[in-house]
């Protein structure tokens, strides 16, 4: 038991590492810029780090999700920098942004749901888990499919960016 224990503190520990980049350039683009959504971003997923390493249910679900997030994050980092005028954003984008908020508050209560540890509230809560579950999964797919669509549309638009002139 020890040693899963200490892999689990490894895992953990890689993945504070792997946000830690995504979250400084957030933090830097809300001061530099002042975009909505973006702190409140950082901030959360600053927040489901630190829980889930008292998740006790759910772990590899929960790990996924997080891996959704990380690539998420650097689509918005993304589409901030590559923007016509960096750091502007069309508000149908800034909407997408808030969106995608909305669905890490959702994966925050998913999280914190996780950590209680009495069985008989699990018990009663498991169709209401299940729901919050699918929708969280449910938001990161609508996410990661509008973001992957922006960023082929930008890279269709002949951006200089992308095409290394």
């Amino acid at each position: 038991m020890p040693r899963q224990s200490r892999i689990e503190q490894n895992v953990l520990g890689n993945l504070v590492n792997a946000f830690g980049p995504a979250v400084a350039v957030l933090n830097d683009i809300h001061d530099a810029f002042g975009s909505p959504f973006v702190s409140m971003i950082a901030n959360t997923t600053l927040s489901l780090l630190t829980m889930l390493e008292n998740v006790k249910r759910n772990k590899a679900e929960c790990a996924q999700l997080m891996a959704d997030i990380h690539g998420l994050l650097y689509a918005i980092i993304n589409l901030h920098l590559t923007s016509e005028t960096v750091g502007s954003l069309a508000p149908a984008v800034l909407e997408d942004i808030g969106k995608f908020a909305q669905t890490l508050q959702k994966i925050h209560a998913f999280f914190g749901a996780q950590q209680d540890g009495t069985k008989i509230k699990h018990f009663f809560k498991q169709t209401e888990m299940g729901r919050l579950l699918k929708e969280c999964h449910s938001g990161v797919e609508q996410a990661q499919g509008i973001f992957q669509a922006r960023f082929i549309a930008h890279v269709s638009a002949g951006s200089d960016y992308f095409l290394g002139v």
